[in-house]
């Protein structure tokens, strides 16, 4: 073999290629940031929408009134009475409680079915409902009478909503009175036939 076909790459080739490389990361990285912080919302929402089902189905499963709760404190079984008292909970909780409602507002730790979001109230993922808490019944409906409970998953961190002309791509998780639970995203209009509407 000559000298000429071993040779590897050259000083200036190699420049090259990290400059090329350089230019694609620096075009990539607000779209890949975007991308993060609008997972941080699809992921909380997620987070939600099964703890709202998990509440409906062991409403069912124990034909009892069970309740889903947002609150910022840490939701497990030892915390439970003092999260839970007088049943008001934070329309602003990033965390959720699903446990056995007592009308009274007292609770002990045989109360408590789960918790889930396990996040402080930093989270860049911000929730805002219109009502702090829901229980289902037996049948698995809601004790909604009017109006639907919508919770709100925005991402003040990543920027304003699409709605706002902003980048993130917030979504609602909305429970209607006869207990359906469903994620959709404001920003599609409702006449478009779109199921992703709200």
């Amino acid at each position: 073999m000559s000298p000429k076909s071993l040779a590897g790459f050259t000083l200036i080739e190699l420049m090259i290629v990290i400059a090329v490389v350089g230019v694609l990361l620096t075009l990539g990285l607000p779209e890949a940031a975007t991308w993060i912080q609008n997972t941080k919302i699809r992921a909380k929402s997620e987070s939600l929408s099964n703890g709202l089902q998990l509440a409906r189905a062991e409403a069912v499963r124990r034909n009892t009134r069970i309740q889903f709760m947002l609150t910022n404190s840490t939701p497990n079984a030892a915390t439970l009475s003092a999260l839970a008292a007088g049943n008001t909970g934070t329309t602003t909780g990033v965390n959720w409680a699903v446990m056995t409602y007592q009308a009274a507002g007292v609770y002990t730790t045989a109360d408590f079915v789960q918790g889930g979001g396990n996040e402080v109230t930093t989270s860049s993922a911000a929730v805002s409902s219109t009502d702090a808490t829901v229980v289902f019944n037996g049948l698995g409906r809601s004790d909604i009478v009017a109006a639907n409970l919508t919770i709100q998953v925005t991402n003040p961190t990543g920027g304003a909503c699409v709605t706002a002309s902003g980048p993130m791509r917030c979504l609602n998780v909305v429970v209607l009175p006869g207990g359906q639970i469903r994620m959709c995203d404001p920003s599609i209009a409702t006449g478009a036939g779109d199921t992703r509407a709200c």
